[in-house]
C-alpha cells in the first residue's frame, strides 16, 4: 500500500513537470508597461501611440528585439515609420522557463557619435511567467497585430547585414590582392629575395590596417615598377 502510494505521487510530480514546460514563443510581443499618448484633439484621429520595445521570435530562432513608436488604432496597431527606432539582431533558445538571447545593434536611425555597426554581441535572459515576458524592467505580451511589421524588419535587416558583410569581405580581398602585387613587384626591382606569394600575402593581411593607399594607386605603382625594371 506504502508503495503504491509513492508510485502514485511520483507520477503526479512527473506531469506537473511536463505540464509546467514553457512554450516556445512564436511571433511579436509588445512592452505593456508603456506610456501611451494621444495625437492633437483637431486632427480627430481615433489612435494613440508610443514609445516601446518590441520581441519578434521566428520559428528558426532568429531574434529581434526593436525599440520604436507603436501607434494603436481601434482595430489596427502598427510601428511608426516616421519616428526613430533601433533595431537588434541575434538568436534566442528555451532553457527551462527562461529564454536565451543573443544580439547585437545592427541599426539605428540617429548614428552614435564613435559607435561602429554592428555592435558586441550581448546575452540575457528573458524570464516567462505565464503569458508574460519578463525582460529588465519591460513586461511584454503577446501581440498578433505586429506580427507583419516585425518580420518585414527582421527579413530587410537579415538581407541588408547579409549584403554589407559579403561587400566589404569582396573590398578587403580586392585590395589584399593589389598590395600583394605591389609587395611582389618591388621585391622584384630590388635585391631581396623573392619570397612565395603566401608569404607576401600574410604579410599584407598584417599591416593592411595602415595602408593608405587605393587600389588605383596601388595598381599605378605597380605598373611604373615593371616599367623601371625593363627599362
Amino acid at each position: 500500500m506504502i508503495l503504491r502510494y509513492f508510485c502514485l505521487v511520483a507520477c503526479l510530480l512527473g506531469s506537473a513537470s511536463l505540464t509546467a514546460q514553457v512554450a516556445p514563443p512564436t511571433g511579436a510581443w509588445r512592452q505593456t508597461n508603456v506610456a501611451w499618448n494621444k495625437p492633437p484633439a483637431e486632427l480627430g484621429l481615433k489612435q494613440r501611440y508610443a514609445e516601446a520595445r518590441i520581441f519578434y521570435f521566428s520559428r528558426d530562432h532568429k531574434f529581434v528585439l526593436l525599440a520604436a513608436t507603436v501607434i494603436q488604432g481601434p482595430t489596427s496597431e502598427a510601428i511608426s515609420e516616421g519616428d526613430g527606432r533601433i533595431v537588434y539582431l541575434g538568436t534566442w533558445k528555451l532553457t527551462g522557463n527562461s529564454l536565451r538571447v543573443e544580439y547585437r545593434l545592427v541599426s539605428r536611425t540617429v548614428a552614435e557619435r564613435g559607435k561602429m555597426l554592428p555592435g558586441p554581441v550581448q546575452s540575457e535572459d528573458i524570464r516567462v511567467r505565464g503569458s508574460t515576458l519578463l525582460f529588465q524592467k519591460g513586461r511584454f505580451r503577446r501581440d498578433e497585430k505586429l506580427d507583419r511589421d516585425l518580420k518585414a524588419i527582421l527579413e530587410g535587416e537579415s538581407a541588408r547585414q547579409g549584403t554589407s558583410d559579403g561587400h566589404h569581405s569582396r573590398r578587403v580581398e580586392v585590395r589584399v590582392r593589389w598590395a600583394t602585387a605591389t609587395m611582389i613587384s618591388a621585391a622584384c626591382t630590388t635585391d631581396v629575395v623573392l619570397q612565395p606569394v603566401s608569404f607576401y600575402r600574410q604579410r599584407t593581411r598584417q599591416i593592411y590596417a595602415v595602408i593608405s593607399a587605393t587600389p588605383a594607386q596601388t595598381r599605378a605603382a605597380a605598373i611604373q615598377r615593371r616599367r623601371s625594371t625593363f627599362s
